[in-house]
């Protein structure tokens, strides 16, 4: 009996497997998705024997299966499937929107209560995509359920890179990538990302990591920060907008205006070097530079262009002809962007004749005396002297900067050579100077320039300012008080004082004094009151400091004459005596 039963439950495990294998292939091929699990053949059902021990009967199938879609819809058919334990993994392919591993006995035999995880990978236009969920063994037949398979967004873009500044109106190009997995992506821009927002289009699809290129321009001036985000050819967006590009849009950009007709010694001599003058002015007030055509009527040569000056500030350059004839000077401007004025300045006639026979150029001068170091803004004073061969008269033209250029208004009068000549100049900044000067005689003849001379100027800083007067705070009219204060001058100048003592006098500029040591002075006033005094100081070079802040004194009424005679021999006599009644006296 027993073994008649045995043979039967074979035959019914056989018959069984047999069932479940046809129903699973079946079943795989004609569902798809959710209906996968949700409506499986009863031989994925239980079936009442879900607890016997797949060791036990090795016969019994132990399969891990679900279903698969992707975000979006649709089944994930060609998806990996990868379900790993501590044991291993399987793996599979989603077919019809569903999967399934067996993990019993015959085969990798994961026993009850083993945990794993699946994951679900696309391929293809998928790449990149993927989902995942995780369970553990607990009988024969182990359902997850559907799986969605994300699309992974792109990454944030690059910063976008492209023209700035622009004006109105002009065009600029703006480029930015950004990387995907396995997907094409494209971009829009914000052209004004910081402000009201102004969006492209979509760009075309380009390959993961592929710059896109997109142009713009503004109609407004002002300033605007330019961003991108990206999205997948499936239409998901970046999680975030790229960091800004700031570009500055201004007015557009006109032309400086045609310069003054060049100014400068309309004769010459073969050789002999003459400076030349011109200005301009920009109506957008950018900076402007200069060029010059010395044979502008001829067969024209152009100088460099001067370094840029403000508009309307004059530049100069120097030219000698090496051959006899008239020449036409003109000049030409040009902003700091390039923008050229929309025509040469009118002409001015330089006539170049041979040298005089005979005519000697003066002797290379030298400067004899002047200052070494200063300040902005202060007037200093050199001089210098040289000989003529021919004893004609000479002029001095220096050179403030050491650029080698000879300003207009840099050249002296006439004076007979031999004669010690000073000319003085106020440097605007600080620096070093590599001044110089060369001579010319009456018939232009000039000198070779003097060896430099250097004067480093600096920025004048103010005295501080001073301290708060010290000294009596009661006293009486007509007698002298003693008051003192002290300032500190940063550049170790000397200061000069000047006291105000509050009754409409004051002390005048006292000094000068070392910085920072305490001076003394001393006032009397003639009218009883209270009066407030303050000092301020100056250093060598006339920068002023404020005002230090009021000290007070008063001038209590004066007794009646027999009365304060009487108490002045009193206090004579017992000078130590008395205290409280000299305090309330001011004595």
């Amino acid at each position: 009996m027993n073994e008649k039963r045995n043979k039967n439950r074979r035959f019914e495990a056989g018959v069984s497997l047999i069932v479940v294998a046809t129903l699973l292939i079946s079943g795989i091929s004609m569902v798809s998705g959710a209906d996968f699990v949700k409506d499986s053949s009863p031989s994925l059902s239980k079936t009442g024997n879900e607890d016997m021990n797949p060791l036990c009967n090795p016969l019994v199938p132990h399969p891990i299966y679900g279903t698969a879609t992707w975000e979006g819809g649709g089944n994930a058919d060609g998806a990996g499937v990868a379900v790993t334990s501590s044991l291993g993994t399987l793996s599979t392919t989603v077919s019809s929107g569903a999967w399934m591993v067996d993990c019993g006995d015959p085969g990798p035999n994961w026993p009850s209560g083993t945990s794993f995880s699946v994951t679900i990978t696309g391929s293809g236009s998928h790449a990149g995509w993927s989902g995942s969920t995780s369970g553990s063994v607990g009988g024969y037949y182990n359902t997850m359920g559907n799986v969605v398979v994300n699309n992974d967004a792109p990454n944030n873009p690059s910063n976008p890179s492209g023209d700035t500044p622009r004006v109105i109106g002009q065009i600029g190009n703006y480029s930015t990538s950004a990387t995907d997995s396995g997907e094409q992506v494209q971009y829009i821009f914000d052209w004004d990302a910081s402000g009201s927002h102004s969006y492209s289009s979509w760009s075309s699809l380009v390959n993961s990591g592929q710059s896109v290129t997109m142009s713009n321009s503004w109609g407004s001036a002002g300033t605007y920060v330019v961003k991108a985000k990206a999205r997948d050819h499936y239409g998901k967006e970046s999680t975030g907008w790229s960091n800004g590009l700031t570009v500055v849009v201004s007015a557009p950009n006109h032309a400086p205006g045609i310069p003054s007709t060049p100014s400068g010694p309309a004769s010459l001599v073969t050789g002999q070097s003459g400076t030349y003058s011109t200005s301009a002015t920009d109506s957008d007030n950018d900076q402007v530079q200069y060029m010059f055509d010395w044979d502008a009527s001829g067969s024209h040569s152009y100088s460099p262009w001067t370094s840029l000056v403000s508009s309307g500030q004059s530049g100069s350059m120097s030219h000698s002809w090496g051959s006899a004839g008239m020449y036409v000077v003109k000049a030409k401007a040009r902003d700091e962007y390039g923008l050229e004025s929309n025509e040469w300045s009118d002409g001015l006639t330089v006539i170049v004749k041979r040298p005089q026979p005979g005519n000697h150029n003066p002797n290379t001068p030298v400067i004899l005396s002047g200052p070494t170091t200063g300040k902005v803004g202060i007037s200093y004073t050199f001089s210098t002297s040289t000989a003529d061969p021919d004893n004609d008269n000479v002029s001095y033209g220096w050179d403030w900067d050491g650029d080698g250029v000879v300003n207009i208004d840099d050249w002296t009068g006439l004076y007979p050579d031999d004669t010690t000549v000073q000319t003085s100049h106020i440097w605007d900044a600080a620096g070093t100077y590599n001044m110089k000067v060369k001579a010319k005689d009456e018939h232009g003849a000039m000198s070779d320039f003097s060896p430099t001379w250097t004067v480093e100027i600096s920025i004048n800083n103010l005295p501080e300012k001073p301290d708060k007067p010290s000294g009596t705070e009661k006293g009486k009219t007509n007698k002298e008080y003693t008051y003192s204060t002290k300032t500190t001058d940063t550049d170790g100048d000397q200061v000069y004082y000047n006291w105000s003592w509050g009754d409409g006098t004051f002390s005048g500029w006292l000094g000068p004094f070392d910085s920072g040591v305490t001076i003394d002075w001393t006032h009397k006033w003639t009218v009883d009151g209270a009066y407030s005094i303050k000092v301020k100081a100056k250093d060598a070079f006339g920068a002023e400091s404020p005002w230090s802040d009021p000290f007070t004194i008063t001038m209590p009424f004066s007794l009646n004459k027999p009365m304060l005679q009487f108490l002045e021999l009193l206090f004579e006599r017992f000078p130590h005596a008395f205290p409280i009644l000299r305090h309330l006296l001011g004595y």
